[in-house]
């Protein structure tokens, strides 16, 4: 099982520069392409947690719309994780098993965190996202 410390070594081993928020948790700039790059993550055995902050969402929006596009978005374009709303943002998570982490399944998750943020984009520009 993998342990704070080698989170930490498979940061180093990616490239990825990080700053430990407190003993288990880290902000990690991953600088992957379309200026999606902060992911914090979180190590509570047994799960390893990552969670990207997409956009911020204006005020009046149509929820209903919004909820069914990243609904879709889920179901078509995740491949580690899932769309959510944290306060007045669109974030990305993923949790992984610590016991089966290793450093290239830490980043096919940041990867595919990475690339559903830019898929998502677009299409939350109809609710007035720029």
């Amino acid at each position: 099982m993998a342990n704070e410390r080698d989170v930490e070594r498979y940061f180093e081993e990616l490239g990825y520069d990080y700053e430990m928020l407190g003993p288990t948790m880290w902000v990690v700039d991953a600088a992957v392409e379309g200026g999606f790059g902060k992911v914090v993550v979180s190590y509570s055995p047994p799960l390893v947690v990552l969670r990207l902050k997409v956009v911020e969402l204006p005020k009046g929006r149509d929820d209903a719309k919004l909820f069914r596009a990243l609904l879709e978005a889920n179901a078509r374009d995740v491949v580690h994780g899932a769309f959510g709303l944290e306060d007045n943002a669109v974030v990305v998570v993923d949790t992984l098993e610590a016991e089966y982490l290793d450093v290239v399944e830490l980043q096919a998750s940041v990867d595919s965190m990475a690339f559903a943020a830019a898929t998502i984009l677009p299409r939350l520009e109809k609710f007035g996202v720029k």
